[in-house]
């Protein structure tokens, strides 16, 4: 726990191999949630003894979009294991002979794409980027699929029937909507 004298009941165990690509996620989601509710996080590192090939062919970094506050209140700022912490940034040091690829992984209704990159984000290589430069991107959510229901409300709050006609509009406050908003079904 990062605040030891204010310590959670909750305690959490996990048991991973340290080889796999759940153990690479899982980590920034244990550690977000170690210092989001200040709690224990305890690991058991479990590795396939017996292997024919390469245990890990990918090699993930994962980038946690940390809340501003923490459940006691503090700061994430404030805290010495996340000083200096860009939001939303991952910086990586590409070694010149290996190709990478810079990829969001969200959910599979969702349709993501670099909206302005200068380099491939699908073939990085650190020759090209160039020793000690920077590769930016700019991702960008093209499209999203949701399912959902409606229905009309009585004077009490209770569902009485599904709403007829529905149609909702997907825009930002303050500014005009989309019109490429379809609804499928509404029964």
């Amino acid at each position: 726990p990062t605040m030891p004298d204010k310590v959670s009941p909750l305690k959490v165990y996990g048991l991973i191999n340290p080889l796999s690509e759940i153990a690479q996620s899982a980590s920034a989601a244990l550690a977000l949630f170690g210092m989001f509710f200040n709690t224990e996080v305890n690991l058991v590192l479990s590795p396939n003894i017996k292997v024919s090939a390469p245990p890990l062919k990918r090699f993930y970094r994962e980038v946690v979009s940390w809340p501003e506050k923490l459940i006691d209140g503090r700061s994430v700022s404030s805290l010495p294991l996340l000083a200096g912490l860009k939001d939303g940034n991952a910086e990586v040091i590409l070694s010149p002979g290996n190709t990478f690829t810079a990829a969001l992984h969200v959910l599979p209704t969702w349709l993501v794409t670099a909206h302005r990159a200068v380099h491939d984000m699908d073939n990085l290589r650190g020759a090209d980027v160039g020793v000690g430069n920077w590769c930016d991107a700019v991702y960008m959510l093209r499209q999203l699929y949701t399912e959902g229901q409606a229905f009309v409300l009585d004077s009490e709050g209770w569902p009485v029937e599904p709403a007829k006609g529905l149609q909702f509009e997907v825009g930002r406050k303050g500014e005009s909507s989309h019109d490429d908003t379809l609804v499928m079904g509404n029964h």
